[in-house]
């Protein structure tokens, strides 16, 4: 997927460090910052 400056996020979920389903629309209109940690290829 090539990704370009400005464009809306596409929604998507994920669980959170304590197991619940969380979503990017739940925080719209909020300021977000999204930390990927990649694990290497190790």
């Amino acid at each position: 997927m090539k990704i370009e400056e400005w464009l809306e996020a596409p929604d998507f979920s994920a669980t959170d460090s304590e197991g619940r389903l969380v979503k990017l629309s739940d925080y719209k209109g909020s300021k977000n910052v999204l930390l990927v940690f990649n694990r290497g290829f190790g």
